[in-house]
């Protein structure tokens, strides 16, 4: 289902969208799309981060210097298929991203590294009692941070914003920066 958005929605929507044509990368900038990307309106937002240079990977991989990035389709609002592994060469490096970690289940086994998000972190992370909604199927293991998954290693990230609740407790807004390379694996 789409929502239906004020004209001071679109607005802030695009001055969000504007400031990311500022990333760059020397391999480039890639994006895989989420839920409120879905509920909004994803045809205007890849096109949109397209025009601005963002490779959006949805299903897809692109390749390049032995490093090969597979995008896959949100799972909450679409359906990922493991295919868009089959674009990667014999003896590239493969990172997956996804929006959430529930696509971890259609990771192709030579990933080396999958990159999550769509949880928030928990968003109320209780003493005792841990993070208390997690929006995956995999759990409150799968929440957030550092994890290995079929023995790949996985970053799930807090991100920036909230869901449902306007409020975080305990599991801070973050944007991340990963200093990876195959070797490290």
């Amino acid at each position: 289902r789409r929502l239906a958005l004020s004209n001071e929605d679109n607005a802030e929507i695009d001055k969000g969208l504007n400031s990311l044509g500022n990333l760059s990368a020397p391999l480039d900038v890639f994006a895989a799309m989420g839920n409120h990307d879905a509920h909004y309106d994803a045809p205007y937002l890849q096109s949109k981060l397209s025009s601005m240079g963002i490779n959006v990977l949805v299903n897809k991989a692109d390749s390049k210097d032995q490093l090969c990035i597979v995008g896959l389709a949100d799972h909450d609002t679409s359906q990922e298929d493991p295919a868009a592994f089959d674009a990667c060469q014999a003896g590239d490096a493969i990172i997956a991203i996804m929006h959430s970690p529930d696509s971890l289940l259609h990771l192709r086994y030579d990933t080396d590294l999958a990159l999550a998000g769509h949880t928030h972190g928990g968003q109320i992370n209780l003493p005792f009692l841990g993070r208390a909604v997690t929006a995956t199927g995999l759990g409150k293991p799968y929440a957030y941070g550092l994890k290995t998954w079929r023995g790949i290693p996985v970053f799930i990230s807090a991100g920036l914003g909230t869901s449902i609740l306007p409020a975080r407790f305990r599991s801070k807004p973050e944007i991340v920066i990963i200093d990876w390379s195959v070797e490290t694996i």
